[in-house]
C-alpha cells in the first residue's frame, strides 16, 4: 500500500512539474504577444503620425498650387499686355518709318537704327 501511494504521489509530482512547465511556456507566450502587441500599438501610433504629417503636406501642396494658379493667372495677364504694348510699339515703328522715308517733300536714308529720329529733328528745327 505504501508503494501505491508512492507511486501516486510521483504521478501527482510529475503532473504538476508539468502542469509548472506549461504554466512557463504560457507565461512566456503571453509575455511575447504583450510586446508584440505593444510593437503593433507603437506602429500604428507612428502611422497616425505619418498619416497626419501626409495630409499636412498634401494641404500645403494644395495651398500652394493654388497660389501658383494665381500667379500663372497674373502672369498670363501680364504677357497678353505685354503682346499688346509689342504690336502697338511695331505700329509706332512702322509709322515712324513711313515718317522717316518721306516727310516734307525729302526723301531720307536711315543708315544707323534711329537715325531717321535725328534726322526728323533735324529737319523740324531747320
Amino acid at each position: 500500500m505504501i508503494n501505491e501511494v508512492n507511486d501516486t504521489v510521483e504521478v501527482i509530482v510529475g503532473a504538476v512539474e508539468e502542469l509548472n512547465q506549461t504554466t512557463v511556456e504560457i507565461a512566456e507566450n503571453i509575455s511575447q504577444a504583450t510586446l508584440g502587441i505593444q510593437e503593433v500599438t507603437e506602429n500604428v501610433g507612428q502611422s497616425s503620425v505619418v498619416a497626419d504629417e501626409v495630409a499636412k503636406d498634401i494641404q500645403t501642396v494644395s495651398s500652394n498650387s493654388g497660389e501658383v494658379a494665381k500667379q500663372s493667372k497674373g502672369m498670363n495677364l501680364r504677357a497678353a499686355r505685354l503682346t499688346q504694348l509689342a504690336s502697338e510699339l511695331r505700329s509706332m515703328i512702322s509709322e515712324l518709318r513711313s515718317d522717316c522715308f518721306i516727310k516734307g517733300g525729302h526723301h531720307l536714308h536711315l543708315t544707323k537704327r534711329w537715325g531717321c529720329v535725328f534726322a526728323m529733328a533735324s529737319l523740324a528745327t531747320d
